[in-house]
């Protein structure tokens, strides 16, 4: 149970730092090295650099893991 506005907090942090993990270990980075300076996600894909927010690339990574599940 939670019982604090601090432990609140605590857990979104926690749990945005997981996020995050996630497409890290997928092979997308996490950048400022683009244009304006903009944080986005950095993922080349079928030769092309793709550099998207947060919800788009856990959607594409999504669907990058049904095609290689129906490829199985």
């Amino acid at each position: 149970m939670i019982d604090s506005v601090q432990e609140v907090r605590h857990r979104r942090e926690t749990l945005e730092f997981d996020v995050d993990a996630f497409p890290r270990a997928k092979g997308w980075k996490h950048t400022s090295s683009t244009p304006g300076s903009f944080w986005m996600w950095e993922r080349e894909i079928n030769g092309r650099v793709l550099l998207v927010d947060k919800g788009h690339a856990l959607a594409i990574q999504g669907y990058i893991e049904s095609i290689e599940s129906e490829a199985r």
